[in-house]
């Protein structure tokens, strides 16, 4: 099983090699395009870690030149990130759950009876 051996990129910090072994500690991802797409994530994750930490540092919101309360635009840089994490883990498929016969495919909408 390749996977369990891939080390993760170097330019990798401590959360992006953390989401690496977990995800393939618990997957077989051994194809290069999902390498590619894992590799994005853990990026993904990486920056989401070093925006929560600048806003930490500096709040949730700023002043800008008016004076004017605003917020941080790090905010929307780490929602941004979010959302492409969010669709990177999704290109995976890391679904664990065995398809259920009630369940309706992806993309298919149920608005109730």
């Amino acid at each position: 099983m390749a996977s369990k051996i891939t080390p993760p990129p170097d330019h990798l910090d401590d959360a992006g090699r953390r989401l690496w072994a977990d995800i393939l500690a618990a997957f077989d991802i051994s194809e290069p395009h999902h390498i590619a797409i894992l590799t994005r994530a853990c990026e993904q994750t990486d920056r989401i870690t070093s925006y929560r930490a600048a806003i930490d540092g500096t709040g949730p919101t700023t002043v800008d030149r008016f004076g004017q309360l605003r917020a941080n635009p790090l905010l929307a840089e780490e929602r941004a990130a979010a959302n492409l994490l969010r669709l990177h883990l999704r290109e995976l498929n890391l679904d664990c759950a065995e398809p259920d016969s009630q369940r309706l495919p992806r993309g298919v909408r149920y608005y109730g009876a």
